[in-house]
């Protein structure tokens, strides 16, 4: 399965980021909403062999595709919609990060399949979200940044294979990405000076986490090289 997870997330990373680029020129999020969607049914398709004839795909799992397809969703909401409408989605959206994980932590089903699939479907989230709020004017085209770190960090480990071994989620990291969601709910809930302020916070956050990541993988001890499905920020 990781030679699976490993050779998907490469093709994903470079589909997203094609995708976020045609994104930023037409101002239209929705393209990476659907090209993320579709990317992850397709990993979907590709490890089914693994879920197990009395597992199944898992509770947590359906719980994680519901939560993709909320996410995915939020370019579709007219620009008149108000901004208090858009940031319950996304702390909808957030609660359900913490259920499929409590999920599959009560059910045993947690599994390398559902930690990755967990993790691409927040990177997704993050930067579908973060585009929106840059085409409704409610932040500028810093807000994106974040929502490619993941993938440009896939790339570069594919492309540069780092000393140490596979940089997992730390406490921090998770404490980060918390701060991010945060600041995101609040540049859609709130003026545009104090939301976006809120935002660069969480921005912030994520930025020096994966920061973190980078310098452990790139200058830890020796050790094997991570893998592109590893657990970082």
């Amino acid at each position: 399965m990781l030679a699976v997870l490993d050779a998907w997330s490469r093709a994903h990373a470079l589909i997203v980021l094609a995708a976020c680029g045609v994104s930023l020129v037409t101002g239209a999020a929705g393209w990476v909403s659907g090209v993320a969607a579709l990317s992850l049914a397709v990993l979907v398709a590709r490890c089914r062999q693994w879920f197990g004839a009395e597992r199944g795909f898992g509770r947590a799992n359906w719980v994680t595709s519901f939560r993709l397809c909320i996410a995915a969703t939020l370019p579709a909401f007219p620009p008149s919609t108000p901004g208090f409408v858009l940031a319950a989605v996304v702390l909808f959206v957030f609660v359900l990060d913490g259920l499929d994980g409590w999920i599959a932590r009560r059910t045993g089903t947690a599994s390398e399949f559902g930690a990755h699939f967990d993790m691409e479907t927040d990177a997704s989230f993050v930067l579908i979200a973060e585009l929106v709020l840059l085409s409704r004017g409610d932040a500028g085209a810093w807000i994106v940044v974040t929502g490619l770190l993941r993938y440009l960090y896939v790339l570069v480990v594919a492309c540069v294979p780092p000393r140490a071994g596979a940089a997992r989620r730390s406490r921090f990291a998770r404490l980060a990405f918390a701060c991010l969601v945060v600041g995101l709910i609040a540049a859609f809930a709130l003026p545009k000076p104090f939301g976006a302020a809120l935002a660069l916070v969480g921005s912030a956050a994520v930025s020096a986490s994966f920061a973190r990541s980078f310098y452990a993988a790139y200058r830890g001890p020796s050790g094997p090289a991570p893998a592109s499905h590893a657990e970082t920020p």
